[in-house]
Protein backbone atom coordinates (compact mmCIF):
# COMPACT_ATOMS: atom_id res chain seq x y z
CA UNK A 1 0.00 0.00 0.00
CA UNK A 2 1.20 3.58 -1.27
CA UNK A 3 0.36 6.39 1.63
CA UNK A 4 1.42 9.87 3.09
CA UNK A 5 3.03 9.57 6.23
CA UNK A 6 1.29 10.53 9.09
CA UNK A 7 2.64 11.43 12.71
CA UNK A 8 2.10 8.09 13.92
CA UNK A 9 4.79 6.88 11.36
CA UNK A 10 7.44 9.14 12.28
CA UNK A 11 9.36 7.33 15.09
CA UNK A 12 9.61 4.06 12.40
CA UNK A 13 10.69 6.14 9.50
CA UNK A 14 13.29 7.82 11.57
CA UNK A 15 14.59 4.67 12.71
CA UNK A 16 14.79 3.45 9.25
CA UNK A 17 16.46 6.81 8.32
CA UNK A 18 18.90 6.34 11.20
CA UNK A 19 20.05 2.57 10.52
CA UNK A 20 20.00 3.14 7.03
CA UNK A 21 21.87 5.79 5.75
CA UNK A 22 25.89 6.32 6.07
CA UNK A 23 27.14 7.32 9.66
CA UNK A 24 28.95 9.59 8.00
CA UNK A 25 25.51 11.64 7.10
CA UNK A 26 25.19 14.87 9.63
CA UNK A 27 21.65 13.78 9.65
CA UNK A 28 22.79 10.57 11.34
CA UNK A 29 25.41 12.18 13.33
CA UNK A 30 22.47 14.56 15.17
CA UNK A 31 20.98 10.76 16.15
CA UNK A 32 17.55 9.61 16.68
CA UNK A 33 16.17 12.89 18.50
CA UNK A 34 16.85 14.78 15.85
CA UNK A 35 15.25 12.62 13.38
CA UNK A 36 11.61 12.19 14.90
CA UNK A 37 12.62 16.26 15.34
CA UNK A 38 12.73 16.51 11.26
CA UNK A 39 10.29 13.98 10.04
CA UNK A 40 7.95 15.39 12.85
CA UNK A 41 7.78 18.33 11.41
CA UNK A 42 7.27 17.27 7.67
CA UNK A 43 4.44 15.50 8.72
CA UNK A 44 3.06 19.02 9.77
CA UNK A 45 4.13 21.18 7.03
CA UNK A 46 2.10 22.42 4.77
CA UNK A 47 5.43 22.20 1.73
CA UNK A 48 6.63 19.06 2.74
CA UNK A 49 5.48 15.56 2.80
CA UNK A 50 6.25 11.83 2.80
CA UNK A 51 5.26 8.93 0.98
CA UNK A 52 5.71 5.29 2.24
CA UNK A 53 5.29 1.64 1.08
CA UNK A 54 3.62 -0.56 3.50
CA UNK A 55 3.97 -4.16 3.10
CA UNK A 56 2.06 -6.58 6.17
CA UNK A 57 1.63 -3.45 8.34
CA UNK A 58 5.64 -2.40 7.95
CA UNK A 59 7.54 0.11 6.40
CA UNK A 60 9.45 -1.03 3.37
CA UNK A 61 10.41 2.40 1.81
CA UNK A 62 9.92 5.91 1.89
CA UNK A 63 10.53 8.98 0.37
CA UNK A 64 9.82 12.66 0.79
CA UNK A 65 9.07 16.08 -1.08
CA UNK A 66 9.63 19.70 0.04
CA UNK A 67 7.77 22.61 -2.65
CA UNK A 68 9.94 25.46 -0.34
CA UNK A 69 12.77 23.51 1.01
CA UNK A 70 14.65 26.49 2.35
CA UNK A 71 11.44 27.91 3.74
CA UNK A 72 10.81 24.66 5.53
CA UNK A 73 14.40 24.24 7.26
CA UNK A 74 14.07 27.84 8.24
CA UNK A 75 10.82 27.03 9.85
CA UNK A 76 12.34 24.05 11.37
CA UNK A 77 15.25 25.74 13.03
CA UNK A 78 12.92 29.11 14.11
CA UNK A 79 10.13 26.90 15.73
CA UNK A 80 12.07 23.96 17.52
CA UNK A 81 15.14 26.37 18.12
CA UNK A 82 15.26 25.04 21.89
CA UNK A 83 15.17 21.51 20.97
CA UNK A 84 17.31 21.59 18.42
CA UNK A 85 20.24 23.61 20.33
CA UNK A 86 19.64 21.28 23.13
CA UNK A 87 20.09 18.36 20.05
CA UNK A 88 23.32 19.88 18.78
CA UNK A 89 25.00 20.52 22.03
CA UNK A 90 24.71 16.91 23.19
CA UNK A 91 25.81 15.29 20.37
CA UNK A 92 28.52 18.02 20.71
CA UNK A 93 29.52 16.38 24.03
CA UNK A 94 29.13 13.05 23.19
CA UNK A 95 31.33 13.82 20.36
CA UNK A 96 28.59 12.61 17.72
CA UNK A 97 28.59 16.11 15.85
CA UNK A 98 32.44 17.76 15.42
CA UNK A 99 33.39 21.70 14.15
CA UNK A 100 33.93 20.32 10.82
CA UNK A 101 30.01 19.01 11.22
CA UNK A 102 28.86 22.60 11.97
CA UNK A 103 31.25 24.24 9.04
CA UNK A 104 29.64 22.62 6.27
CA UNK A 105 26.32 22.53 7.86
CA UNK A 106 26.45 26.11 8.39
CA UNK A 107 27.70 26.14 4.67
CA UNK A 108 24.98 23.79 3.10
CA UNK A 109 23.56 26.54 1.11
CA UNK A 110 26.09 26.06 -1.78
CA UNK A 111 24.32 22.82 -2.64
CA UNK A 112 21.56 25.34 -4.32
CA UNK A 113 24.07 27.77 -6.41
CA UNK A 114 23.13 26.21 -9.60
CA UNK A 115 20.03 25.03 -9.40
CA UNK A 116 17.08 26.13 -11.94
CA UNK A 117 14.26 24.71 -9.12
CA UNK A 118 16.21 25.58 -6.08
CA UNK A 119 13.25 25.41 -3.88
CA UNK A 120 12.06 21.65 -5.27
CA UNK A 121 14.07 19.20 -3.33
CA UNK A 122 13.47 15.62 -3.62
CA UNK A 123 15.29 13.70 -0.67
CA UNK A 124 14.62 12.12 2.83
CA UNK A 125 14.39 9.11 1.34
CA UNK A 126 15.42 5.21 2.25
CA UNK A 127 14.40 1.67 2.81
CA UNK A 128 15.70 -0.64 5.67
CA UNK A 129 18.53 -2.72 5.29
CA UNK A 130 17.00 -5.92 4.95
CA UNK A 131 15.16 -5.04 1.73
CA UNK A 132 18.04 -2.94 0.18
CA UNK A 133 19.09 -4.91 -3.46
CA UNK A 134 16.12 -6.88 -3.18
CA UNK A 135 12.95 -6.67 -5.84
CA UNK A 136 10.48 -5.42 -3.51
CA UNK A 137 12.68 -2.94 -1.81
CA UNK A 138 13.58 -1.32 -5.62
CA UNK A 139 10.07 -1.70 -6.19
CA UNK A 140 8.58 -0.38 -3.25
CA UNK A 141 11.54 2.88 -3.83
CA UNK A 142 10.58 3.05 -6.57
CA UNK A 143 7.03 4.17 -6.17
CA UNK A 144 7.18 6.00 -2.95
CA UNK A 145 9.76 8.37 -5.61
CA UNK A 146 7.29 8.78 -8.64
CA UNK A 147 4.74 9.41 -5.75
CA UNK A 148 6.63 12.35 -4.74
CA UNK A 149 7.54 13.41 -8.22
CA UNK A 150 4.06 13.37 -9.15
CA UNK A 151 2.80 15.08 -5.96
CA UNK A 152 5.49 18.12 -7.23
CA UNK A 153 4.24 18.31 -10.62
CA UNK A 154 0.68 18.50 -9.60
CA UNK A 155 1.34 21.05 -7.09
CA UNK A 156 3.15 23.16 -10.50
CA UNK A 157 6.55 22.67 -10.19
CA UNK A 158 8.65 22.21 -13.16
CA UNK A 159 11.57 19.92 -11.41
CA UNK A 160 13.54 19.28 -8.60
CA UNK A 161 16.81 18.64 -7.44
CA UNK A 162 18.54 15.70 -5.21
CA UNK A 163 22.27 15.32 -3.51
CA UNK A 164 24.95 12.19 -3.87
CA UNK A 165 27.77 11.73 -1.93
CA UNK A 166 30.58 11.23 -4.40
CA UNK A 167 31.43 7.82 -3.06
CA UNK A 168 27.55 6.66 -3.75
CA UNK A 169 27.69 5.28 -6.94
CA UNK A 170 24.41 3.35 -6.90
CA UNK A 171 22.67 6.38 -6.18
CA UNK A 172 24.30 8.54 -8.66
CA UNK A 173 23.11 4.98 -11.57
CA UNK A 174 19.80 5.36 -9.73
CA UNK A 175 19.78 9.28 -10.27
CA UNK A 176 20.88 9.20 -13.97
CA UNK A 177 18.58 6.08 -14.94
CA UNK A 178 15.50 8.45 -13.57
CA UNK A 179 16.25 11.33 -15.75
CA UNK A 180 18.48 13.62 -13.36
CA UNK A 181 21.49 15.81 -14.71
CA UNK A 182 24.66 16.52 -12.79
CA UNK A 183 24.61 20.14 -12.59
CA UNK A 184 27.18 20.87 -9.62
CA UNK A 185 29.91 19.07 -7.31
CA UNK A 186 30.27 20.85 -4.13
CA UNK A 187 33.27 20.53 -2.16
CA UNK A 188 32.97 20.13 1.66
CA UNK A 189 35.34 19.22 4.58
CA UNK A 190 36.09 15.90 4.32
CA UNK A 191 33.24 14.88 1.72
CA UNK A 192 32.30 15.74 -1.84
CA UNK A 193 28.73 16.06 -2.58
CA UNK A 194 27.05 16.01 -6.25
CA UNK A 195 24.42 17.79 -7.13
CA UNK A 196 21.40 16.54 -9.28
CA UNK A 197 18.39 18.14 -10.98
CA UNK A 198 15.34 16.38 -12.96
CA UNK A 199 12.80 18.36 -15.13
CA UNK A 200 9.50 17.04 -15.10
CA UNK A 201 8.21 16.13 -18.61
CA UNK A 202 4.65 16.64 -19.31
Amino acid sequence: MLRRMNAEDVPTVAAIHFSSWSPSEISVKLGPKFLELFYASIAGAPDAFTYLFEQDGKIIAYSSGFLRYQDFNRRLVRTRWMKFSRILLSRVIARAVTVTDICNLACDSRKLRKLRYPHVHWGAAALPNEYKGTSLGREAFNRTVHAVFRDLQQAGCPGCWGPCDSNNHAMEKWLKNLGFEKVDQVDFRGRSIMIYELTFTR
